[in-house]
């Protein structure tokens, strides 16, 4: 592979490494995935418009021309036409529904797509409780969630048809120690709690037991004295334990003997409340030791109710409900104070009190358990009713008649629903309406509600038959305004939708806020905001209101980045905190850049070293294959820096014999010249090895190879 190859190829792998792919929606998501939703054409036609609707919420992306229209979905649309949520959530949940058009207006596509978001299966925990004749029971607990399938497991082996979470071991199965642990998954995610091993340890029994503890009455001896016949029994009903020698010989359930004679209850029940008597006997027949002991078991208390009941003088009475339980000490508290000396289960206010708008609990015990009723406030209203009033208003509508003229005869209609009430001469004939009539015949309606919505009319007669009153009063009863809450939708114009979230009621007046002063003339669900107001970052919120009640949401500043569609609340990236994960990514990114560099710089270095090498081969070539300019020119010394032996005259002419040269005499040896000075570009020629055998004078001489 050449140099310029492998850098092309690096660079091909650095940007694979950085690019990052959505999925494909499938039916059932994990809460805080990323997947697209493809839109689906006919014959690859583009599409001009596109219209994607959320079925369940009735919000809608619309797109033509390239430009999106309305965006009131927390979604983004591809330039395919594609619909991707980059962290889907519960509420995301429902069929989406497109529908596509070509320049024309003609219908091209349409399809509905369905998901189901899970949220994330919980870590359950194992709890466990003692049952009757050593039984336990074990719960699996994991909140308040519906979604959850439950499966039990022994020894990390699934126990087959248990999908329940509760799970009943008997008292073998307690003795085995072995250990137990639940899991629970949805269809995108399943969790396994910590194993338990069910184990119970028994206590001496005290006088005052909670019903289902273990314990033991010890047996009391002699010191040194083992007795042979140990005998128990239960005074209140008779029942008896015997062991003699090692060996039981009457037993009672539920009771168990001890090998020191001791009595351990295994689970206690309110029939073992009484006492207890036990004989013991050495293995001459001679009692060594006898004595008595009393145990009292009660339930464990159960939690109570407080009730209110207002009276027409405006006094009321609270009631602390226990059920059917006798034997349980009551207390009242006002304001978390005890009230002293009020133990019974009713409690008597006086209208002084209830107007002071108090909170009131109650709490029930014995000697082993108590629980506490959740607070209260006692308010009671005897206002006149207006035309508008707040669910749960108490309030008055006043019979009004001719002065000193007292009614014998009253009728009250409701006459939306028909309800009547008929009194005449003290007796009430009919009452079908939702409220109590006074001493005066008004009407009194304690806590409306939506249904009490409508006109009442009344007539009155004295005793004569004579009409003295009659008039019809209209109520309106409206729910209490919810909290909204502000949501925000950035378009890739620049613009922003901001959306007040007032759920499903239609009775509410909605207005905008804007750094706390009321937006004029923006009554609508949805404000839209110009891309100048959404650069302002300026805190924006909603408050909705009917004639009875107002709520205001919390304010939140619009801040879009690129385009982009952001919910108010910290930012998050593939599921967790955005600004983390940029700079995991970055981190990431920048090792990847450093690695890439490396490797291109190591390949550099190598594609300089080989030419470099190339180049000096062909100079040293060059020197070999470079001839002589006369033929005659050789170089003046050998490798080894010798001087060249000289080279013989060629035969001028085939006729002539080569002359022989005439030795030389003897003469002194000269000093060797000095050594050839290194040449880098040129460097002396290799020698080439002798002939094994010596040549003569009239052979070829040595030349180099070509």
């Amino acid at each position: 592979m050449s140099c310029k190859s492998s850098l092309v190829f690096l660079s091909l792998c650095g940007f694979a490494a950085l690019t990052v792919s959505t999925q494909t929606c499938g039916k059932e998501l994990l809460e805080g995935m990323s997947c697209t939703i493809k839109l689906k054409m006919k014959n690859n036609e583009k599409p001009n418009e596109i219209k994607w609707v959320s079925l369940s919420s009735g919000a809608f992306i619309y797109w033509k021309k390239g430009k999106i229209k309305t965006n009131t979905l927390d979604v983004k649309m591809e330039e395919d036409g594609s619909l991707t949520f980059e962290n889907v959530s519960l509420k995301d949940t429902g069929k989406y529904k497109y529908n596509a058009f070509n320049i024309e207006g003609t219908e091209i596509a349409t399809r509905e797509e369905e998901i189901i978001v899970y949220a994330k299966a919980p870590k359950p925990t194992v709890t466990f409780i003692r049952g009757g004749n050593g039984n336990a029971v074990l719960t699996c607990d994991f909140g308040e969630r519906t979604d959850l399938t439950v499966s039990w497991n022994e020894e990390d082996k699934i126990i087959q048809n248990e999908k329940k979470s509760k799970l009943l071991l008997t008292s073998d199965q307690v003795q085995e120690n072995k250990p137990y642990s639940c899991s629970v998954s949805n269809p995108v995610s399943n969790e396994q709690s910590d194993s338990v091993i069910v184990s119970f340890s028994t206590r001496t029994c005290g006088k005052e037991l909670l019903e289902g503890t273990s314990c033991t009455i010890k047996l009391k001896t002699k010191r040194y004295e083992r007795p042979e016949e140990i005998k128990w029994i239960h005074l209140s009903s008779s029942a008896l334990i015997i062991r003699k020698r090692g060996k039981i010989k009457t037993n009672t359930r539920g009771v168990k003997m001890e090998d020191d004679g001791s009595l351990t209850f295994e689970s206690v029940r309110l029939k073992d409340s009484g006492k207890y008597k036990y004989y013991a006997y050495n293995d001459e027949g001679r009692e060594i030791a006898n004595g008595e002991e009393e145990i009292n078991v009660y339930a464990k208390a159960p939690k109570p109710t407080v009730k209110i009941s207002c009276k027409t003088d405006g006094d009321a009475a609270l009631t602390c409900d226990i059920g059917d339980h006798t034997n349980l000490i009551i207390s009242w508290y006002k304001e978390a104070k005890i009230i002293q000396n009020e133990k019974k289960p009713e409690l008597l206010l006086t209208s002084a009190q209830v107007q002071q708008n108090k909170v009131y609990s109650c709490s029930v015990s014995n000697p082993v358990s108590s629980e506490q009723s959740d607070s209260i406030t006692v308010s009671f209203s005897t206002q006149t009713c207006g035309k508008e009033l707040l669910e749960g208003t108490s309030c008055t509508i006043k019979l009004q008649t001719k002065p000193n003229e007292k009614p014998d005869e009253i009728k009250w209609i409701h006459l939306s629903s028909g309800a009547l009430f008929h009194k005449k001469k003290e007796k009430i004939k009919i009452n079908t309406l939702s409220g109590e009539i006074d001493e005066n015949g008004s009407l009194i309606l304690k806590s409306v509600r939506l249904n009490n919505t409508g006109k009442y009319k009344f007539n009155a007669f004295n005793k004569d038959g004579t009409e003295i009153g009659n008039a019809e009063v209209e109520i309106i009863v409206y729910a209490k305004a919810p909290k909204p809450t502000v949501k925000d939708n950035c378009n890739t114009d620049g613009t922003a939708a901001l959306t007040c979230d007032i759920g499903d009621q239609t009775d509410l007046t909605v207005s905008w806020s804007k750094e706390n002063k009321i937006i004029e003339k923006e009554k609508e669900k949805v404000l839209l905001l110009k891309p100048a107001e959404v650069q302002e970052n300026k805190p924006y919120s909603c408050s909705v209101s009917n004639p009875a009640s107002s709520e205001q949401s919390e304010s939140i500043t619009v801040s879009c980045t690129g385009g982009t569609s952001q919910e108010s609340g910290p930012r998050k990236l593939f599921g967790f905190d955005f600004w983390i994960m940029v700079g995991i990514l970055a981190g990431g990114g920048a090792l990847l850049l450093l690695l890439i560099c490396v490797l291109v710089i190591c390949a550099c270095r190598s594609c300089k070293q080989q030419e470099k090498e190339q180049d000096e081969d062909e100079l040293r070539l060059r020197v070999f294959q470079d001839p002589a300019s006369t033929g005659t020119a050789r170089s003046k010394h050998t490798a080894r820096g010798q001087p060249a032996p000289p080279v013989p005259q060629e035969v001028t002419s085939p006729e002539t014999p080569p002359q022989t040269q005439a030795q030389p005499k003897a003469q002194t040896r000269a000093r060797p010249p000095p050594p050839p000075e290194d040449n880098e570009e040129y460097p002396p020629p290799l020698p080439r090895p002798r002939n094994k055998q010596h040549r003569k004078r009239n052979e070829e001489p040595y030349r180099p190879m070509e």
